[in-house]
């Protein structure tokens, strides 16, 4: 319940600056999956970040390229400590 409440908190804060059309979650796919549940019941549209083969980390370049494409769309970005 705490994803999906941080979640909810991100769309009022978004909506009150009148950036309701930030509509999309940055997922890495090694993620636990009630993150993209969350994110849909957040009314949000779960997009899959690709990890690092190297490091299980975020891949950064495939990061950059999402948010150069999409920036102006993303509402947040769920990253789980490990």
């Amino acid at each position: 319940m705490g994803k999906l409440t941080g979640l909810m908190v991100i769309k009022a804060y978004h909506q009150s600056r009148g950036e309701g059309q930030r509509n999309l979650v940055l997922i890495p796919d090694n993620a636990h999956g009630t993150n993209p549940a969350s994110a849909t019941l957040a009314n949000y549209k779960a997009v899959e970040i690709k990890s690092d083969p190297r490091t299980g980390g975020v891949d950064m370049d495939y990061l950059r390229m999402i948010l150069d494409k999409h920036g102006s769309d993303v509402a947040a970005i769920i990253v789980d400590q490990s």
